[in-house]
């Protein structure tokens, strides 16, 4: 099983916690039987080593179409509110004639053509969701920053600087980053018309048969852990109350239904 750094940390009680970290420890404590070698590498070499040869796991992927022609996935282990994007107001907030009527951005694109002076932040290797990635990709290259990795605190202290003036990020990060700054900062954020409320992380594996195996094992222990408390709070320790009602629909949607699945 390969992983990031920032997702090992947990294992460690190194730094704070988060919710990759420690529903990644609740699965391993599920798997204690089976053989599992663990391996620390950057996301680009993460992304190499899952369209290799042999078997290959790693944890936390958003599984995407282009993803799931090399890989296999699990079952949800982990579960996200929605990315949103985020800017230093009120020079950087979004243009009014580029939000729809539920005040989402049209598109990435189009602001970034309007705004070309602009810069948006990006996790090098880092899957923000099929749409947005779509979108990311069709903003010209002088308008788009990449940082190695999928470590959510330098791209927000890169905004808080004002190296970037957008980054995409799910609230419970940019919150948490946030409050570790002693500047106040009046910080915006938008939702993108059409991309997920949620996204769910994954074990993906290479195509292997023993892969097969492997994840059939790893669901069922996901779909135990989803009827434990532990589970559940892996998530919410993490969230802002005000988040919990959202939250907990979307716990409901993505995780009951799976505790019965084949």
């Amino acid at each position: 099983m390969v992983h990031e750094q920032s997702d090992v940390a947990g294992y460690l009680k190194e730094g704070e916690g988060n919710i990759p970290a420690d529903t990644n420890q609740l699965l391993v404590e599920a798997l204690k039987d089976q053989v599992i070698e663990f391996q620390v590498a950057p996301l680009a070499r993460i992304d190499r080593l899952l369209k290799a040869q042999g078997r290959v796991c790693a944890s936390n992927r958003i599984k995407t179409v282009a993803r799931a022609q090399h890989n296999l996935f699990s079952l949800p282990l982990n579960l996200f509110l929605g990315q949103r994007l985020y800017s230093l107001g009120p020079a950087n907030k979004v243009p009014e004639k580029l939000l729809n009527d539920k005040q989402q951005l049209i598109s990435l694109a189009k602001l970034f053509k309007l705004l070309p002076d602009k810069m948006l932040g990006v996790g090098q290797g880092r899957s923000y969701g099929e749409l947005l990635d779509g979108q990311i990709s069709q903003i010209d290259r002088n308008s788009v920053l990449m940082r190695p990795g999928k470590d959510p605190s330098v791209l927000i202290k890169m905004l808080a600087r004002r190296r970037v003036d957008f980054l995409i990020e799910y609230p419970i990060d940019m919150n948490k980053e946030m409050r570790k700054t002693k500047q106040p900062f009046e910080l915006s954020s938008v939702e993108v018309f059409g991309a997920p409320g949620f996204l769910a992380g994954r074990i993906a594996c290479t195509k292997t048969d023993s892969s097969r195996r492997f994840i059939k094992l790893v669901n069922t222990a996901l779909r135990q852990l989803y009827q434990s408390d532990e589970f559940y709070k892996a998530h919410t320790r993490y969230l802002d109350t005000a988040d919990l009602p959202l939250f907990d629909r979307y716990f409901r949607q993505v995780f009951l239904p799976a505790k019965s699945a084949n």
